[in-house]
Formats: C-alpha cells, sequence, structure tokens
C-alpha cells in the first residue's frame, strides 16, 4: 500500500505544487510555497504516512468549515435582503397601480417620475426623461431619451415622465442583487487571503535560514520539519473565515454587510457625518403649520403641493402627502413634472405652472418673493423649523410649515460617539437655522447647512484631505454620491434605493443604535484577527524551538499544526458561538 499512499498524498498536493510552478516562472522568486512543497515532500518520501494522512484530513475538515460559512453567509443574505422594501407603479388597463417589486414581471409597464430611480433595466414605450447614469457610466451630463430607448437599472429620472417595458422580472433582478454582493465579498475574500500570505512570506527568510542551520546539525528530517513550522500560513484560510462569521453575526443582528472590506475599515475611522433628515431625524417630518398669500386657503396651497408631490418618495413628499390624507383632500391630476435635485419641483396642473420648493428655487426661478414671506422665512428658521414654498404661475401662494423629529435614540448614539473619541458632523441641505438647531440639540459641534447634492461629496473629500477617516450615514438621492466618496458608508433600511444600493452597510433595524453594534463587531474582528496570527506565530515558535532543542520529527510538527489550526477555527468562529448562546439565554 506503501506506493498507494505516497501516490495519494503527492496528487493532494498537486494544487501547491502548481502554485509554486506559478511563481517561480512568472514572478522568478522563492515563496513560502515553496517551503510546504520541500515540506510534504520529505514528509511523504519519508515515510510519514499516518501523520500525512491526518493534516490532510484536518485541512478537509478546515475546507468543510469554510463552505458551511459560505453558504450561512449566502442564506443570511438572502433573508436580509429580503427585508429591503421597494414599491413600484405599474400601468394596468389604463390605471396606474402601486405593487411590489419583486412582482415585476417581464412585459409590465412602469410609470416613472422625476426624481424616482429606475429598478430594472427595459425599454420606453411612451415619454421622454433626461437620465442621469453617471453612477453606472461616469458620463457626467444627464442623458435625453425617449420612446424606443433602452434604460438601465439604478439611474435617476432627473426631468420628464417615462414609461418603460420591463425585460427583467423583480425576482431575477433581485437575484442579480445577491449575486453583486457575494461577488463583491468574493473578490474581498481573495485581497484578505492575499494579506495573510504577505504576513507569511515575511518568514521566508528566517525559516529559510533555521531550516539551513539545523541541516548540518540535526540532518535532513529536522531541516525540512522546520520549514512546516511557519503556522502562520494557516491564516490564509483562517483569516477569511474570520471575516465571514463576523459577516454571518452582523446578518443575525439585523446588519446587512454588502462589502465586507468595511468591517476591517471601521475600527480606523475617527469622522463620522450625519445627513441630517431621516438620519438623526425621522424619516417623515411633521406638518407644523400652513400658510397662505395672495388671498388662497390654506387648505388650496395643501392641495396644490400634494399634488405636485403625490408620486415622490423623499421625507418632505410624504409630511405634506400625510397631511394631506388626514385633511381628506382631493388631488388634481399633474402633467409635465420637472425636478431639480436639491432645489424644487415644478408640474402643470390646469394649466398653470406650480412650483413647490425652497426660497433657493423661487429664486433662481426669478420669481418676486414679498417682504411678508422673507420675514417669516426668518421667524420660522429662527423657531428651528423649515418652510417648502408653493407658487402658482409666477406668484408665491403659500408656504409648508415643517418641523423634524429627532430619533429617539440618536441623543444617545451621539454620546457613545463622542465618549469613544469621534469627531461628528452634520451635513444638510436644509436651511442653516434648523441645522444648527438641531446641532445644539444633540451636541454635536460641526455642521454644514444649504449642501447641495454635489457639494457633499466634495465636502466628504475635504474631510478625508484633512487626514480623517470618514464614515457617511445617508438615506436619500442627494447622499448617493457622498456615500460612495466615504471610506464607509452607511444607509438605513427605507432609505431609497439609490442610497441603500450605494451603501456599504445597511442598517435594517432602522435604529442608529444599531450603528454601536457594527462599530463593535468591527473592533472585535480586527482583534480577533491579531489574536490568530499572535497563536499562529507562538506555535511556530513553539514548533521550531521543539525541533532545535527537543530533536522533535514530523510528528510533533504535525500534531501542533492541528493544534493551531482546530484553536485557529475556534477563535474565527468565536462571534458566531457567542451569538448563539446568547440566542439560547434569550430564548
Amino acid at each position: 500500500m506503501i506506493p498507494l499512499v505516497i501516490a495519494t498524498g503527492f496528487y493532494l498536493t498537486i494544487p501547491l505544487f502548481k502554485i509554486c510552478w506559478q511563481i517561480a516562472t512568472k514572478e522568478r522568486r522563492l515563496s513560502v510555497a515553496h517551503l510546504l512543497a520541500l515540506y510534504f515532500c520529505g514528509m511523504w518520501l519519508g515515510g510519514y504516512y499516518t501523520i500525512g494522512a491526518l493534516g490532510m484530513i484536518l485541512l478537509g475538515g478546515a475546507q468543510k468549515v469554510m463552505v458551511l460559512c459560505e453558504q450561512e453567509m449566502h442564506d443570511s443574505l438572502v433573508s436580509v435582503l429580503g427585508q429591503q422594501p421597494l414599491k413600484v407603479w405599474v400601468l394596468a388597463d389604463g390605471v396606474e397601480t402601486e405593487i411590489d417589486f419583486a412582482q415585476l414581471q417581464v412585459g409590465d409597464v412602469m410609470v416613472l417620475d422625476v426624481g424616482q430611480m429606475i429598478p430594472i433595466d427595459g425599454v420606453i414605450v411612451q415619454g421622454m426623461a433626461s437620465i442621469d447614469q453617471h453612477m453606472l457610466t461616469g458620463e457626467a451630463q444627464p442623458v435625453e431619451k425617449g420612446v424606443g430607448d433602452n434604460v438601465l437599472a439604478a439611474t435617476v429620472v432627473l426631468a420628464g415622465r417615462i414609461q418603460v417595458k420591463v425585460e427583467k422580472t423583480g425576482s431575477e433582478t433581485a437575484a442579480a442583487k445577491l449575486g453583486e454582493v457575494i461577488n463583491r465579498n468574493d473578490e474581498y475574500r481573495q485581497s484578505v487571503e492575499q494579506k495573510a500570505i504577505a504576513i507569511a512570506e515575511k518568514s521566508l527568510i528566517p525559516m529559510l535560514a533555521a531550516g539551513a542551520v539545523a541541516l548540518p546539525v540535526l540532518g535532513v528530517s529536522s531541516a525540512l520539519a522546520i520549514l512546516g513550522s511557519n503556522f502562520t500560513m494557516n491564516m490564509v484560510a483562517l483569516r477569511p473565515l474570520t471575516v465571514l462569521n463576523f459577516f454571518n453575526t452582523a446578518s443575525k443582528h439585523g446588519i446587512l454587510v454588502k462589502d465586507a472590506s468595511a468591517l476591517e475599515t471601521l475600527p480606523h475611522i475617527n469622522t463620522i457625518v450625519f445627513d441630517k433628515t431621516g438620519t438623526l431625524t425621522l424619516d417623515i417630518p411633521q406638518v407644523a403649520d400652513i400658510h397662505a398669500f395672495a388671498g388662497y386657503s390654506t387648505n388650496t396651497v395643501l392641495t396644490l403641493a400634494a399634488a405636485a408631490e403625490h408620486r415622490q418618495t423623499h421625507p418632505i413628499a410624504q409630511a405634506i402627502l400625510a397631511a394631506a390624507s388626514a385633511q381628506q383632500l382631493s388631488l388634481p391630476t399633474t402633467d409635465h413634472a420637472v425636478y431639480a435635485v436639491g432645489y424644487g419641483l415644478q408640474v402643470q396642473i390646469a394649466g398653470q405652472l406650480i412650483r413647490v420648493g425652497s426660497l433657493r428655487f423661487l429664486q433662481s426661478e426669478h420669481l418676486d418673493v414679498p417682504t411678508e414671506v422673507e420675514t417669516l422665512q426668518t421667524q420660522v428658521q429662527a423657531s428651528g423649523h423649515s418652510l417648502v414654498f408653493v407658487a402658482v404661475d409666477n406668484v408665491v401662494v403659500g408656504a409648508i410649515e415643517l418641523k423634524a423629529s429627532i430619533r429617539p435614540e440618536a441623543r444617545e448614539v451621539v454620546q457613545q460617539l463622542q465618549a469613544q473619541g469621534m469627531k461628528l458632523y452634520i451635513m444638510s441641505g436644509d436651511q442653516l437655522e434648523p441645522t444648527r438647531q438641531l446641532a445644539a440639540e444633540l451636541g454635536i459641534p460641526h455642521y454644514f447647512a444649504g449642501v447641495l447634492p454635489e457639494q457633499k461629496a466634495g465636502l466628504v473629500q475635504q474631510l478625508q484631505q484633512d487626514g480623517n477617516k470618514v464614515c457617511f450615514i445617508g438615506d436619500g438621492i442627494n447622499d448617493a454620491i457622498a456615500l460612495r466618496q466615504a471610506d464607509v458608508s452607511v444607509s438605513l433600511r427605507g432609505a431609497t434605493t439609490i442610497a441603500t444600493d450605494a451603501a456599504q452597510v445597511v442598517l435594517m433595524n432602522t435604529d442608529l443604535q444599531q450603528l454601536q453594534t457594527l462599530l463593535q463587531l468591527a473592533k472585535e474582528l480586527e482583534t480577533n484577527i491579531a489574536t490568530n496570527t499572535k497563536v499562529a506565530a507562538g506555535f511556530s515558535l513553539l514548533s521550531g524551538s521543539g525541533i532545535v532543542f527537543l530533536h522533535l520529527k514530523y510528528i510533533a510538527v504535525e500534531v501542533l499544526a492541528a493544534s493551531q489550526l482546530l484553536t485557529g477555527v475556534g477563535i474565527a468562529s468565536k462571534p458566531l458561538l457567542e451569538k448563539d448562546r446568547s440566542v439560547v439565554a434569550t430564548s
């Protein structure tokens, strides 16, 4: 049986030999892989068959654990991604109806208005629109598209109104998103493996030197055994396993980590930038008052604003629509909607041009703003509220006063982050006074107000250039570019789809306390990897010392290697084990 055993041993080592050949021929250098190849050759040719077979079994067991963790990651992603709500408007028998995204079928016709993200690839069958594609194609300028043109998922309708025929089902797109997340984390895992290999490579020269010294003194067997005493190579498998386990633990805490690299970056974050509306405040503000001018009634002002906003999904629109619904107002139909991101909205109603937006929007439209309106703006800002103005043709007819409701957990979270030494900023497109008052209430010393969407990413970049590692937390269309610019990006469940697509992490419970859980998991991940690396180095030192001073051979090396591998798997699995215990205790 000995020839068969040796042949099997060499067959199972072929992948290692291939790696050695590639490194030697393409990179023209030696590596730790060559040391391991020499070690295994000496083991199989030296007659250590039983211990070699044991090593292969243990290696297979470690690979099995990795596969199980990957399957659990996949199941967790399916579960957590399924919690993300998404509705779409479709045209059925001439009637526009809102349905779940997952119910979309090939051939359905979606109706998309300004400010909305196109959720799925399709072709325009009616209407024209200006579409922002730069997130996908890098095109700086919006693209004009009309009937017969293809549109891409994750692009945004900036102006116009279109009907899009669906080319893929909603479930297919959901599967594509799942595949994208898994592929992104597979790429990250490969980079993690490369980092572990780079650490192990640092021991190449010391191990070669130790083997060379041992060769004339202790003999060939001991010299080859020393070459196999570098157990830091096991971190090539253990480090990705650790990341996967923390990834799965985050999912069980209701945290969707779409890019696992965020977990390794978070411990180095020293600056957190919060978007204001929907992040530090509740998603939907409240209508505090309605002001009417030019002989219009408050009900008419609210009706016009709600009619203009009826297809919008941002928080201000939802607040206005909720107030109109509470008063059971009947909304007229609109046409020719144009949405200027960060400024306002204009629509046609019964032949009249209705503008809804900020004071800056009215001024950019060259409307005459009465003195009473400017006075009201000053008074409202002093109270920390904000105004959404309504104009009919060229006359300002009213304003809707909104007040934000601070998230119940926001103050505690801010205090916890400040206690950890974090620099905190608020970044908002809102007016100065509401932003200043919110910052004062929460105790956040730094804030940016009146920030346009394109400016947010620039401010994040400026913080980075000042030497900060920045985590940006946002939930709107306007935040997408800033989310991509930040070192780590976080969004909340229920945010706009373009924001959750751009973010690396999504807090699925819509609770900012999850941010503390995320930071804690990231620190534990860093500690776990450092501990496992030190343990591997300790076992390596023990093995090498045993060979030199106690004349140990292959058996001792393999026993220590198995012990280190099992210990490493235990350390890497610690987060999952602790989570399981907490579940049992709770139940």
